[in-house]
This record gives C-alpha cells, sequence and structure tokens, in this order.
C-alpha cells in the first residue's frame, strides 16, 4: 500500500486468506427488527395506484445513491434502493442501468431494498433516515397533496433526462420542499457522489461558500405554476443527448436556453416582489431543520458539505431556489453517467457552471443594488469577458433593490450575519474556533481537554500567513492529554481569481488569500496527513506551524509532529481514528480513503 508495514500477523492472516482461494461470505442476515422495516418500506414504495407509481419513481431517482437506514436502526444494517424483476418477498434480481431514470427494459417491475454488503467506504457513504416520521411527511406532500397524475413519465431521455418535465403533474411545492428536508443530503450527492472525482471536475466551485435556499413562499417556480410550464422547456439538461452532444452545440443551444429562462425568471421576480428580496424569503428550516444553512469545502479533487454555517466568512456564497436544486442534481448525479464521454463529461460541467452563477446571483440579489456588480466582479477576475458571463449569465435585477438594511460597507458579511442571527434556531452551535469575535470562546460542554486545545486553536485560526499555502488540502490534528485524546481537521482553502474555466487552474490560485478552517471532529472522505501532538507540546507546535515558510519547513515540521505514511505509528494512528469517528457518529462513519495521503 506504499505505507508503514502491516504486523506480520496480519500479513499471515492475508496470506491464508490468499492461498484458501480468498472465499467472501455474505454478511449476516438483517434482524427481523431491519427486516419488518424493509417489508414496510417496500409496500409503501410498490403501490398500484398511478398517483403511486410516479411518487415512487420520483423518489428512486433521488435516492438511487443513498445508503438507506431506519430511524429505530441508526447503526445499520444500510440498504440501497434497487429496481428488480422480482417483486417483495422472493430474491433480488437488479436492473441494471447507466442511469436511474433508464427505461428499465421489462414491463412489470418492483422497487427493493437491497443490504450493502460491501464494507462502508465513507466516500461513498451518503445516509438517508427512513422511519415513521419520514413516510408520513412523504405521504402528506405527495399522496395527499392536490394533483392528479394522468400518465405514467417516458422513459425516452428528452423527456426523462428533464424532471421539470417528467414530473411536471406533481406540485412543485412539494418536490421543492421534499428537497429542503434533506438539503445536507441531496447536495451531498453532488458534492461527494460519483461526479466530483477529480480536480477538473471539482473546480467548478470555489473551495469555500456558504449555502441557503429560497423560501418556497418567496419562489415564484412554487408560486406561480405558469412560471414551470412556461420554463421548463429552456430547463432541459444536457443529458438528453446521452454521449451524443457536441461542444459546439451546448455553447449555442444551452447559452440560449439560459438566457431566455433568466430573462422570463427577472420579469416574474420584478412582477412578484417589486421593491426586491426580504430576509423572510431565505428559508428558515421552519424554526426546527437544520438542513437550511450548509457549507461546502472544496479540497482540490474531491469535496465535503456540512451543516450548519461552518468557518470564517467566505469569498461567495450561493442563494437556491427550486430550479436551481433540482437543475444541479439532475446534472451532477440523476443525469451524469460515470460511463460516459469526454463530450458528456464536459458538458456536464459546463451546464454546472451556469447553476453556480444563476446559485450566486441570487444570492448578490440581497446585496444593495449599487455594490452587485462590484462585488460580483471581484468574484470573477480576469473572467468579465467570457461569452457565458457576458450574454448569458450576468447579473440580473440591477434596476430591483433590495429589502435588507445595511449599516456598513461590508454588506456581504452583513447579510451573512443577519441571516445567521435570524436562524440562531438551525444555525447549529456557533463557530467558536473560526468565528471568535472576542476571547475567550470557550465551547459549552468542552472537556479540560478540549477547553485547552481550542484555546490554542483559536489563535491558529486567526493567524493570517504563507504557512497556510503550504498545509495540505486536510490535515487531520489529535491531540493527547493523559488516557484522553481529541481531533479536529484542519481545511486549507485555496483562493482563486476566479473559478470560471475548466483548465489551468494553478494559474488562477492566489497564495497569500489562502485560508484556514479548524473543525472538530472528521471531516473529508480523503486526509492528507495527521499530526500527532502531546497538549503540553500544543504551544511548541503552533509556533513551528505559523512559522513554516516553505517546503523544507514543513518537512521538519512534520519530522517532528507528524505522522507520514511510512511511520511505524501510522496504521495505529489511522485504526484509532476510525474508531474514534464510529464512536463519535455511528451513522456517517466509514473507512477513510489514505490513498492521498501525503509522506512529507
Amino acid at each position: 500500500y506504499g505505507t508503514a508495514s502491516l504486523p506480520t500477523s496480519e500479513l499471515e492472516q492475508l496470506s491464508a486468506w490468499l492461498e484458501a482461494g480468498a472465499p467472501w461470505k455474505s454478511a449476516s442476515q438483517p434482524s427481523a427488527r431491519a427486516r419488518e422495516q424493509v417489508a414496510d418500506w417496500e409496500t409503501f414504495l410498490n403501490g398500484s395506484s398511478l398517483k403511486e407509481r410516479v411518487t415512487a419513481r420520483y423518489l428512486y431517482e433521488h435516492w438511487f445513491l443513498a445508503h438507506l437506514y431506519f430511524e429505530v436502526l441508526p447503526r445499520g444494517p444500510f440498504f440501497r434502493i434497487v429496481r428488480s424483476t422480482t417483486p417483495p418477498g422472493q430474491p433480488i434480481v437488479e436492473i441494471a442501468t447507466r442511469r436511474p431514470y433508464d427505461a428499465p427494459g421489462v414491463e412489470k417491475f418492483w422497487y427493493r431494498l437491497r443490504p450493502v454488503e460491501s464494507t462502508i467506504l465513507h466516500k461513498t457513504h451518503t445516509v438517508y433516515e427512513l422511519g415513521d416520521r419520514k413516510k408520513a411527511r412523504l405521504t402528506k406532500l405527495f399522496l395527499e397533496s392536490e394533483w392528479t397524475p394522468t400518465a405514467f413519465p417516458s422513459y425516452e431521455p428528452s423527456a426523462a433526462s428533464n424532471p421539470f418535465v417528467a414530473f411536471s403533474e406533481i406540485p412543485a411545492r412539494a418536490r421543492y420542499q421534499y428537497m429542503l428536508d434533506d438539503a445536507h443530503y441531496f447536495v451531498m450527492t453532488f458534492i461527494r457522489g460519483p461526479v466530483c472525482r477529480g480536480q477538473v471536475a471539482v473546480n467548478v466551485i470555489e473551495d469555500n461558500f456558504f449555502v441557503a435556499f429560497v423560501d418556497p413562499d418567496h419562489d415564484v417556480s412554487v408560486t406561480n405554476p405558469r412560471f414551470l410550464e412556461e420554463s421548463k422547456k429552456d430547463l432541459s439538461l444536457p443529458a438528453q443527448h446521452l454521449s451524443h452532444l457536441a461542444l459546439g452545440e451546448f455553447f449555442l443551444g444551452y447559452g440560449l436556453e439560459q438566457r431566455e429562462y433568466l430573462d422570463r425568471r427577472e420579469q416574474y421576480y420584478a412582477a412578484a416582489a417589486p421593491e426586491g428580496p426580504t430576509l423572510e424569503s431565505v428559508w428558515g428550516g421552519d424554526g426546527k431543520n437544520d438542513n437550511a444553512l450548509l457549507t461546502v469545502f472544496r479540497h482540490w479533487d474531491n469535496a465535503t458539505v456540512l451543516r450548519g454555517w461552518v468557518g470564517a466568512v467566505p469569498k461567495t456564497a450561493w442563494m437556491i431556489d427550486y430550479p436551481i436544486f433540482e437543475r444541479i442534481y439532475y446534472d451532477l448525479v440523476a443525469g451524469f453517467d460515470v460511463f460516459g464521454n469526454v463530450a458528456h463529461q464536459a458538458s456536464t460541467r459546463l451546464y454546472m457552471d451556469h447553476l453556480r452563477m444563476q446559485a450566486e446571483n441570487v444570492f448578490i440579489s440581497y446585496l444593495p443594488a449599487d455594490r452587485r456588480e462590484e462585488i460580483h466582479a471581484r468574484w470573477y477576475v480576469d473572467a468579465t469577458n467570457r461569452l457565458d458571463y457576458k450574454h448569458v449569465a450576468y447579473l440580473r435585477d440591477t434596476d430591483r433593490g433590495t429589502q435588507v438594511s445595511y449599516a456598513g460597507p461590508d454588506v456581504k458579511t452583513e447579510l451573512i450575519l443577519q441571516i445567521l442571527e435570524r436562524n440562531r434556531a438551525v444555525a447549529g452551535p456557533a463557530d467558536l474556533l473560526n468565528r471568535c469575535a472576542e476571547k475567550p470562546c470557550r465551547r459549552p460542554g468542552a472537556t479540560r481537554l478540549e477547553a485547552k486545545v481550542e484555546e490554542m486553536l483559536v489563535e491558529i485560526a486567526s493567524i493570517r500567513g504563507p504557512w497556510v499555502a503550504e498545509l495540505p488540502e486536510v490535515t487531520r490534528l489529535r491531540v493527547r492529554g493523559g488516557s484522553a485524546a481529541v481531533a479536529y481537521t484542519l481545511v486549507h482553502n485555496r483562493a482563486h481569481t476566479n473559478v470560471a474555466y475548466m483548465f489551468d487552474e494553478a494559474a488562477r490560485l492566489v497564495p497569500a488569500d489562502d485560508t484556514l478552517t479548524i473543525v472538530r471532529g472528521y471531516l473529508g472522505s480523503y486526509p492528507n496527513f495527521a499530526f500527532d501532538v502531546d497538549v503540553a507540546e500544543l504551544g511548541a507546535f503552533k509556533a513551528a506551524l505559523v512559522a513554516v515558510d516553505g517546503q523544507e519547513a514543513l518537512e521538519q515540521l512534520a519530522g517532528r509532529y507528524g505522522v507520514r505514511r511510512t511511520s511505524p505509528e501510522f496504521w495505529a494512528m489511522m485504526d484509532w481514528m476510525t474508531a474514534d469517528f464510529k464512536r463519535r457518529r455511528p451513522t456517517q462513519a466509514g473507512l477513510f480513503d489514505l490513498g492521498r495521503y501525503g509522506n512529507f
């Protein structure tokens, strides 16, 4: 594995297994309680009425990547939803297709819950909870709401790839609220899903940004059905062409569609809210749902999403409405073909450029009209001459104001803090590590060891300097104190002049503006390095860390406090972190991918 040697006993165990022919034994059968839950949900998903069938297809297309688990069994087992040629009660015969909306190839099939028998890997462990409350919520949103389907959606790519066509008969309020209820899961599917593998795929987003959502009662796609009906033809996605779309066709066809859609959107919002948006139009999770505010971190060739707004105020932020949310999902998840050719992958990535800019522009529309162009230009340095920037995704509504009040010059930060203050009930604990307004910032409930460690980490988070740019993207930090130990993650956020281009990203990096975010516990599926520090040496570690001024200094720091992949302590350290993660977050825990772990 390019790491420290395994113990002799483990090597002998592996050798004996290989000599025996590498036998594999299926995991133990789910418990009686789990089988009861499976039977209950398979009954729910295989209702015979047209309304039930359309609803089940919509749910399947949004759950197919999930590791489903039951509220009453938070530690698992986990399940995948699949289409099977066999009904509940019989062995599953899975129908394998590239996309979840591809034709099943048989007249009759059933939705089944198939146990996940492979080892749980954190990078693919995107969990979704099922239970009585979830079933009641789905029943209310989809089966008890007022709509009457007239036909089962077509599997033809031109229709199936566009959810605004395929599911046009389901009320937009039901669809949007369903996604909002579990927004963290849905954002994870495209932030941590198969599409986000590799630097070119992930460089469509900034390294760190906040996400909020337009409240359904203020989203014209929800409040005015005519808007979506008129717009659905302009909301098609590249996947409708499978892998046969030329990039020239993409720029011409999709650029025109996006422009027409955004022009129409501007007209509808100008009529619905002529004085501009209000803070009330930001979804507050109905006062109880912590999916309302999310934070995204990009780590060069992979990414992570957290609940709450974590870290210092970032360069950019997104405000997502229903058309943006659903299109991101169908562009990057449901419609993304992992076997597709370069044209498919490129058009998927380029379409996401539009969606990123649209989400940013909705956020900017909450700022004073006379500041929007200036702020937007700072987000797109050296990219304002791009055709799609100038002719498609340019700022609209510049003559329409905002109903948000501002007191100072830093209006972006002011808006973020106002949204946070208004939504304290769902924003999670205050981020005292990265947003310590006035020291001491002591976290309630912290142990004595945690309090001592975090007092030092607050100081580290507040120090800017060239040392930040030398750190890898995701660094684990374990601090030991007697018989106890605590873990944190140091996240290096790279600054860019813009993220408007697929290639030559290195030329657009601004290392002097890089930032550091410190998170309690474990963030990211691909740790790049780990430090192991005794609490008595924490002051010396901090001094050495912030003094790093190049690769040589980083190597010296790693030699003193680091756990290199060739260190004799490497596997013991990784085992400790895996066990600690599982103890702290048993539902979300999985093995980390060590393929990107460095050896400074």
